[in-house]
């Protein structure tokens, strides 16, 4: 359950931060111009053409990316809701096979 409250928190800081970058260009020059992830993106292209790359590219990478943590996360707090995971004992069993494979799923991802 904890998984999915913080799959849809880093969702949406992700989604606003990059919301922020394309929409407020003061915010997107700040970031280029003082963050440490885009040093080498600086120092091969300049701050005004990394802003523009950062805003065409890498902004609306961000959205998608927040937007599929946001569902995953909603995703796994409704299989938690629903009571379907398997605890130990229904693990030992061999019960719940589908939604065992769901946490399967869920652990390779993350």
């Amino acid at each position: 359950m904890i998984e999915s409250i913080i799959l849809i928190i880093a969702g949406f800081v992700n989604f606003a931060l990059a919301l922020a970058i394309i929409t407020l260009k003061d915010f997107g020059k700040k970031y280029v111009a003082t963050s440490p992830k885009a040093y080498i993106w600086r120092k091969i292209f300049g701050e005004d053409r990394a802003y523009e790359i950062i805003k065409k590219y890498f902004g609306p990478a961000g959205l998608v990316i927040g937007v599929i943590f946001m569902i995953l996360g909603v995703y796994f707090a409704y299989i938690a809701f629903q009571g379907n995971y398997p605890t130990e004992e229904t693990a030992c069993l061999g019960l719940d096979r589908t939604s065992r494979d769901e946490l399967k799923i869920f652990r390779i991802l993350f």
